[in-house]
C-alpha cells in the first residue's frame, strides 16, 4: 500500500504510513498543526512455525496514541531512551529542544510510549 496524505485546514492526515520495522500495518496519524499528533494502527509479531515450516502470525499491539504539544514523548535512543517535552507539531516534523523528527522517526519512537517504561529503563541503567 502507499502512503497517502490528505489535508483540511490545520489537520493533516497520513494514511498507510510507511516505517522502517517490520510488521506495521494501517499505520495512520492524525496531526492538528501546532496541537496534537495521533498515531493508530497495529504491529504484528510473526513467529516461526517449526512443525510446519512457516511464518505466523504471532502477538498483535494494537496501536492508538495521542501526544499533544508540551507532553514528553522520546526523541532519540542509545543505551537508553532520551525524552523531553513536545515543543512543535508540524506537517512534517516534530520538534524538542534542540532535536527535531520526521513523523516517521517520531512515529517509530513513540508508537507504544509508556512513561513508566521509560522510567524503569533509566532506573535499570543507572542501578
Amino acid at each position: 500500500m502507499e502512503t497517502t496524505v490528505e489535508k483540511q485546514g490545520k489537520t493533516v492526515a497520513i494514511f498507510n504510513l510507511m516505517l522502517s520495522g517490520s510488521g506495521f500495518e494501517n499505520v495512520n496519524v492524525l496531526i492538528e498543526k501546532g496541537k496534537s499528533i495521533r498515531i493508530t494502527g497495529r504491529r504484528v509479531y510473526d513467529k516461526f512455525n517449526k512443525t510446519l515450516k512457516v511464518w505466523e502470525e504471532g502477538q498483535v499491539d494494537n496501536i492508538d496514541i495521542t501526544f499533544s504539544l508540551g507532553d514528553v514523548a522520546i526523541y532519540g535512543s542509545y543505551n537508553f531512551s532520551y525524552t523531553n517535552p513536545i515543543k512543535s507539531i508540524a506537517e512534517k516534523r516534530i520538534a524538542f529542544a534542540g532535536k527535531s523528527l520526521t513523523v516517521a522517526q517520531f512515529v517509530n519512537y513513540n508508537w507504544n510510549y509508556s512513561a513508566a517504561k521509560v522510567r524503569d529503563e533509566k532506573m535499570n541503567w543507572y542501578d
